[in-house]
């Protein structure tokens, strides 16, 4: 019962100030959403797992990367090689089930007459056991389906046999033309299963992997489940313990390889640096929550002055203090209980709205059973949350206001002073306005400067003009050592086309992402814990003419560098060639250098050096931009997947076109896909960016908005609260700039304090971002200046208002009012 009137007290108390009860309950409606929008990206994203594959309990195999100073082969990216993958396996007793993938490959399907391109993996026989899933119709891969002898067999996800094949169950057993090889479709996934990631096609590996060099072959993705007697404890000794005596069996190939990283599918699959974005920017929504807190409690702590005579007299008629604490948590209960209402509304606004931007991203490319949806798990949290915020906000002025001696009251009131002497606390809430807004202003500004700075790409060729293009050779197009004359036969066809002026071939998907390898210079060894790294790419002979990028110095690819007998060559850029040879870059011509990605790989001499061509691409941080990079021709490595580029107008389409029909006259399994200028590959590329940007920026936004308001109240009811004796000075002789300074002397150390927290708050916060690749902050001590001029002018205002009522009103209209 005393709680039913009590809240009908709150309720009146709306009625009476319903403006101020407004803008409480919007400040934690603000507040709430951003801590709901990111519950959903941790609960949808990072925490979300389909529901037919256990991340817990499925283990990620890889060389452990603290080792990778004592690798002497390439590293690639710590991933496993086929011919040690068939050993291990045979060496192994710790795991009930062990398989490979190679994840990310293009598959080309021919359905009708053309191919058409899919994403897919070519997979162990045990990959479905490994991950506990049953085919939804047909059946799996049965063992022995990954040996060299084994006819080619291939597994459809759900969303393809429904929007390709229209669900009928009569493809099953049928052969298909994959990649130019009959291969026959044998079962369809459970519906919702993409493993990896917006994967459609799984086709069994039928490489002979005993046949390679130890350090050659793909990478291999290795997934496992530990047997019913086994831990990651005991099964990590286990499986070092066979890494070290590969090591000493094979030392050309498997030296520093000592150590194994086993971690669970779960971790592996969202790295490091999303999750610790998203915990950061859930933190950062926290920090947002604590100002609409503090704006509540302000508001609660104005209004309670208001009430302390009539809270007083309540008490001298026998109103217990528990009761007036419980009266005045039942109003703030009643503003949290609406603003949750709002912080949820806001939350399911925004996190629909960012889903669908992701997914319309052509860069970010998120599993099917990925979302951000707004479910019970969420709707939980928040309310535990908003529970708990209710009472941050509230309590503090509660208790105070419920120390009702009514004598105290009158003698604190006479003298003018704070009724419910609360002055320690409302400077605590400006301090923590002001450093909280400050820390995200600061991170706000980081993110928008290192945004535009990721996406400064200016390559020394026109980007606008330059189409790109992806394909990928047929495993029956000129197989094995006939690629090369393949890939030249392709290039003459599209250079003989009229309809097609400057084609070229690279390795760089969209001419921008190539990659990063561990060189040698021969003759010259490296520190001991030090490596060459340098960018990789492999062009076709033309490549500089086409794009325009000057020799230097010597001389580029010319034929002469094609067939068995070439000599093995290639160009590098000045950056590399200052890295190595300082005091004079041309001493960098005729050297040798070789990747050491394989232990086959050929030494190579240098012919060559062009100008600094960005070929860490946008985006990338210091580090990378600095190591400059390597060209090889691709007629002495040709590739599987190729990107294209020609000379355009602005639109690519029609240069697509005639390369497509080129290549479907070669052979119908040719798929042309990643149609678009570079241009448009640069834009795409700073999607990750941006997506960070744009929440750091709606948090720096809420915080600075709620706290201009916050900190305009609670100056507004320090400096009120002194009211008497400003007057009463005045009355005395002092003027109005004496009364000015005095009030902004009393203020301005909160401010400066203010700015040296929430400075130091936000480097702490740029500290964590530092080494993130996704959305690298900017570095520049300017980023400092925007968010602490911004907040001294607000904090300015806050105290200039105020000041400026109590120096225009006079002492008998402030003894009249009391």
């Amino acid at each position: 019962m005393s709680f039913t009137n009590d809240l009908k007290v709150g309720i009146r108390q709306f009625g009476r100030n319903p403006g101020s009860m407004l803008l409480a309950i919007m400040a934690f409606s603000l507040g709430l959403g951003l801590v709901g929008l990111m519950l959903t990206l941790v609960f949808g994203v990072i925490k979300g797992h389909p529901k037919d594959i256990d991340f817990d309990n499925i283990f990620v195999l890889q060389w452990d990367p603290s080792t990778e100073h004592l690798w002497k082969s390439g590293a690639q990216l710590g991933f496993i090689r086929p011919k040690n993958y068939r050993e291990i396996e045979e060496r192994q007793e710790v795991f009930e089930n062990l398989s490979f993938m190679r994840p990310n490959n293009t598959i080309s399907i021919v359905v009708e007459k053309y191919a058409e391109r899919f994403t897919g993996a070519h997979v162990s026989d045990s990959l479905f056991k490994t991950l506990g899933l049953k085919p939804h119709i047909g059946s799996f891969f049965e063992e022995g389906d990954d040996r060299p002898d084994a006819a080619k067999k291939a597994v459809i996800s759900y969303k393809l046999w429904k929007n390709q094949f229209d669900s009928r169950e009569s493809i099953i057993g049928r052969s298909f033309n994959m990649n130019g090889i009959p291969t026959t479709l044998i079962g369809v996934a459970p519906e919702g299963v993409d493993f990896p990631s917006r994967h459609d096609v799984w086709i069994n590996e039928t490489a002979n992997h005993l046949e390679l060099s130890r350090g050659d072959g793909d990478a291999l993705f290795v997934l496992a489940t530990l047997k019913e007697d086994q831990t990651i404890g005991s099964a990590v000794p286990a499986m070092n313990t066979i890494a070290k005596t590969m090591a000493d069996a094979y030392p050309e190939t498997n030296t520093g390889y000592i150590a194994f990283e086993i971690e669970t599918l779960g971790e592996n699959f969202m790295g490091d640096e999303f999750p610790r974005m998203v915990y950061l920017l859930l933190a950062c929504s926290l920090m947002v929550l604590l100002i609409a807190c503090t704006n509540v409690a302000n508001l609660t702590l104005s209004r309670a002055t208001t009430r302390v005579k009539e809270l007083a007299i309540r008490a001298s008629l026998g109103g217990k203090r528990g009761r007036l604490v419980m009266q005045m948590l039942v109003e703030g209960f009643a503003i949290a209980f609406f603003g949750g209402l709002g912080g949820l509304i806001i939350a399911i606004w925004t996190s629909r709205a960012i889903w669908a931007s992701v997914l319309a991203s052509a860069q970010a490319n998120p599993p099917i059973w990925m979302n951000m949806d707004v479910d019970m798990k969420t709707i939980g949290y928040l309310a535990l949350i908003t529970l708990f915020a209710s009472i941050v906000a509230s309590i503090v002025p509660a208790i105070r206001a419920s120390k009702t001696d009514v004598n105290e009251i009158l003698k604190d009131n006479s003298r003018g002073a704070s009724s419910l002497k609360m002055g320690v606390f409302s400077k605590l809430l400006v301090l923590a306005q002001l450093s909280v807004s400050c820390a995200l202003l600061i991170a706000t500004s980081a993110m928008v400067s290192g945004a535009k700075d990721a996406a400064v790409f200016e390559p020394p060729y026109d980007p606008s003009q330059i189409m790109t293009a992806r394909f990928d050779l047929p495993e029956n197009y000129y197989p094995g050592d006939q690629r090369s004359e393949g890939l030249e036969r392709l290039q003459t066809l599209m250079e003989n086309n009229p309809a097609l002026e400057g084609v070229g071939f690279t390795s760089a998907l969209d001419m921008i992402f190539n990659w990063n390898s561990r060189w040698q210079v021969r003759g010259r060894e490296a520190p001991e814990g030090e490596e060459l790294r340098a960018r990789n790419e492999i062009v076709s002979d033309n490549y500089f003419d086409l794009l325009d990028i000057p020799i230097l110095y010597g001389r580029g690819f010319e034929k002469m560098d094609q067939g068995e007998n070439a000599q093995e060559v290639c160009v590098i850029n000045e950056l590399l060639a200052k890295r190595l040879w300082p005091d004079n870059i041309q001493d960098a011509l005729g050297q040798q250098i070789r990747d050491q990605y394989s232990d086959t790989f050929p030494w190579i001499t240098i012919i060559g050096i062009v100008p600094d061509t960005k070929m860490a691409g946008p985006g990338a941080n210091k580090s990378d931009e600095e190591l400059g990079g390597v060209y090889r021709p691709m007629s002495g490595d040709p590739q599987d997947s190729v990107t294209v580029f020609a000379k355009t107008n602005g639109n690519p389409t029609q240069q697509a076109n005639h390369i497509r029909s080129i290549l479907n006259d070669e052979d119908q399994s040719f798929a042309l896909y990643r149609v678009k200028t570079v241009e448009t590959a640069v834009e795409e590329s700073q999607f990750g960016v941006l997506f960070f940007r744009n929440l750091f920026g709606m948090f720096g936004i809420a915080a600075f908005t709620l706290a201009s308001i916050g900190i305009y109240g609670v100056m507004d009811f320090s400096i009120r609260q002194r009211f008497q004796e400003f007057s009463i000075r005045q009355a005395l002789g002092a003027g109005p700039a004496t009364i000015f300074r005095h009030i902004f002397k009393m203020s301005s150390w909160q401010i400066a304090l203010g700015l040296v927290v929430g400075s130091a708050l936000g480097y702490g916060i740029l500290g964590i971002m530092a080494d993130n690749q996704m959305a690298p902050p900017s570095t520049n001590p300017m980023i400092y200046l925007l968010p602490i001029a911004l907040i001294i002018a607000v904090s300015s205002l806050a105290i200039f208002a105020p000041a400026r009522y109590v120096i225009n009103t006079n002492l008998s209209d402030t003894l009249r009012g009391d």
